[in-house]
């Protein structure tokens, strides 16, 4: 990973039954931060693939705990849209990995996307993906994991799971940056689910993300539609043509989260919602539009809505806009706000000590941590802390 948003400690080997310690794995860490700090016990390589082989012809379908290794090198996927199926279990997952100290990168050209993948129990980490349409494209995926993936210059989009009829489930995103998507297309960086409602997007964890300079028509860091249980969280955004984060459609029996988001730079909304969702603890610098944006726009009414502890500073907008909050409790409390205009609510919402930020009660920008003295010190409302 050539930057690192957020210092975490990457969760792969332990979430597959091996253990959970941290490692160097490739380049990125490995565990989930809990251990002792020694290795992390994955199994020896199954499969050594060498810069002279044909990378996708010796992975289009790989078996149940299969361990592959690939060396330095550079490959072009030659299209036709074939689909990798890696079907792992819970016990015997797949991993593809490069080989110690190797760097392999993945490419294609326009029309074709890197890596089409159908997979269960799956983790892909240390890979640099350029070119094409999209840099990975999921389908009906269960349990896979990306992490420490360096995913650039794409034409369209970063990362996707939005094939109409194929829904995705345990999908981990971490540790990934993604640059310069959307020279010519859409332009997201990462696209969960599908606005005809012909795919979901569930229990999906992206953290400690890079996604940066978005272009494209649209250039949404994060796009969700469709699908319940969805977190974002400790990634950081910059220099996109689209919001920060954009959930398009609800959760129906799961609320989604964003959580401890840094975002600069953002091209629209900073963070746009609607339905049932929890907005806390982010840090959101400048934005084009609003800082928060809260709307019905795909026939989802926000619902048990919480926006809480934010720091929304410079924003062209209002800092919190909030069209059509009726019915269940909506929640908006603790937030600092310095932005062209505060908040604009309309509906029924609890709103309590959303505290105006001056001038000098923030440090400067991108340092927005409270000055002494700050009217943001020792105030907010206890009942709505997180």
């Amino acid at each position: 990973m050539r930057i690192v948003a957020i210092a975490l400690a990457l969760a792969g080997c332990g979430r597959l039954g091996f253990d959970a310690t941290p490692s160097v794995i490739g380049d990125g860490a490995g565990g989930d931060g809990t251990g002792s700090g020694s290795g992390c016990a994955e199994p020896a390589a199954t499969l050594t693939i060498h810069a002279t082989d044909n990378f996708y012809a010796l992975v289009a379908t790989l078996p149940a705990g299969s361990v592959v290794e690939v060396e330095t090198g550079m490959w072009s996927n030659p299209g036709g849209n074939a689909h990798q199926v890696w079907t792992g279990t819970a016990a015997a997952p797949i991993i593809v990995r490069p080989a110690p100290g190797a760097s392999p990168k993945l490419t294609t050209t326009a029309g074709n996307n890197v890596l089409d993948l159908d997979g269960t129990y799956v983790t892909l980490r240390g890979f640099e993906f350029f070119g094409g349409d999209i840099g990975i494209r999921l389908g009906a995926d269960d349990h896979i994991t990306l992490e420490d993936l360096y995913i650039h210059d794409m034409l369209d989009q970063g990362i996707t799971c939005n094939r109409p009829g194929e829904s995705c489930t345990n999908v981990t995103i971490r540790g990934v940056e993604i640059a310069r998507s959307g020279n010519t297309q859409t332009g997201s960086g990462i696209t969960l689910g599908c606005s005809d409602q012909s795919c979901a997007a569930s229990n999906t964890l992206v953290e400690g993300c890079f996604i940066h300079d978005l272009m494209g028509t649209a250039g949404s860091g994060i796009s969700k539609w469709f699908g319940d249980g969805n977190v974002f969280r400790d990634n950081v955004f910059v220099r996109t043509s689209g919001p920060g984060i954009v959930i398009q459609a609800s959760a129906t029996t799961q609320r989604d989260v964003i959580e401890r988001n840094y975002m600069n730079a953002i091209g629209n909304n900073d963070i746009q919602v609607e339905g049932w969702v929890t907005v806390r603890n982010n840090v959101l610098i400048g934005g084009a539009v609003d800082g928060i944006n809260i709307r019905q726009q795909s026939g989802s009414a926000p619902t048990n809505l919480e926006v809480l502890h934010n720091s929304i500073i410079g924003a062209a907008n209002i800092c919190i806009h909030a069209i059509g909050l009726t019915g269940s409790p909506q929640v908006l409390s603790n937030n600092a706000l310095r932005c062209a205009m505060g908040t604009s609510l309309t509906g029924v919402a609890t709103a309590s000590a959303n505290i105006a930020a001056g001038a000098n009660d923030v440090g400067v920008s991108p340092n927005v941590y409270p000055t002494a003295g700050s009217a943001l010190v020792d105030t907010g409302d206890a009942a709505h802390s997180v």
